[in-house]
């Protein structure tokens, strides 16, 4: 099949039936598919059988890939500007630029597509896990009520933050309103703007997730190598594909089993979490983590 092979008629005929084959199909396509008018194209086979399925199973699924759909897409679209590979935005690109227009895409959707890209990771897996398992209807709508930039630690791991470290000076990315979640001597709150300030002593970060994780990850490096960090633990996804992880000096990694419960939140969350450790007192660190994962140290090798 070739990608866009699959035509809008041939979904709404099989939806009809209850077939499921045909969004696996639309599924595969959007994993292949590489430029805005490609996924625009699943986006629309998706809404076709949204339309026409009469179980709630095939109307999530394919509401599912209209929103994967659309968060792909809008990442594009934000690469493009930030490349300087679209007229509306131009930078850094050669000859000349498409607009959205030339690209097939209107601004409603440039902008619905942008809104889905910029979510972050965990709220998106979530909704779609939580409303599935409660037998809801996934919808934009929903996604946009049940997004929310805090997802708290769960109190296990802070217990063993504290008994690796002593004590903690800095959270750097407390939450935004009431009491501070982490006993630490000083918070950085979203308005205090963490990323601008000096990070002293021993810290421990759970960063926003999403587009915005690797910002703090880089400050996080910046901070520990220019010696005002002098300890840290940074409770994070287990995401090894990203270049992100690649800029954390942890010394130590316990990639945790299972899935993590945030706090303020009743299911587990929706991807593998990491617990990285910079400094000195590895036994320590290992000590105390060991008992939720399994803990990796990383090797330098020189020549």
């Amino acid at each position: 099949m070739s990608k866009l092979s699959l035509s809008v008629e041939k979904v709404e005929r099989q939806a009809k039936t209850v077939a499921l084959a045909p969004l696996d199909d639309a599924m595969r396509m959007l994993a292949a598919a590489s430029d805005p008018m490609e996924i625009k194209h699943v986006e629309s086979l998706a809404a076709a059988a949204k339309r026409y399925a009469n179980s709630l199973e095939a109307r999530n699924y394919a509401a599912e890939i209209q929103l994967r759909a659309g968060r792909k897409g809008g990442q594009i679209l934000i690469d493009m500007a930030d490349n300087g590979t679209r007229a509306d935005h131009p930078g850094v690109g050669n000859g000349p630029l498409p607009t959205l227009s030339d690209l097939g895409i209107e601004p409603m959707r440039s902008s619905r597509w942008q809104w889905l890209a910029r979510k972050s990771e965990i709220a998106f897996e979530t909704y779609l896990a939580q409303t599935k398992a409660n037998a809801e209807s996934i919808t934009l709508a929903g996604l946009g009520t049940s997004d929310t930039a805090e997802w708290y630690t769960p109190p296990k791991v802070i217990e063993r933050v504290v008994a690796t470290l002593g004590e903690i000076d800095l959270d750097p990315c407390s939450n935004s309103y009431g009491d501070p979640r982490i006993p630490a001597q000083r918070h950085y709150r979203e308005s205090d703007d963490g990323l601008a300030r000096p990070w002293v002593g021993r810290v421990y970060m759970n960063p926003p997730y999403g587009l915005a994780i690797g910002a703090w990850v880089d400050k996080l490096a910046e901070e520990y190598e220019s010696g005002r960090c002098t300890e840290a633990i940074a409770l994070v996804p287990a995401r090894t594909d990203t270049s992100w992880w690649a800029h954390l000096p942890a010394s130590l990694v316990c990639f945790v089993t299972g899935r993590l419960a945030f706090s303020d939140h009743d299911t587990p969350a929706p991807f593998p979490s990491a617990a990285c450790y910079l400094g000195k007192n590895d036994k320590a660190f290992a000590a105390e983590f060991l008992s939720l994962g399994l803990v990796y140290v990383r090797l330098e090798v020189e020549g």
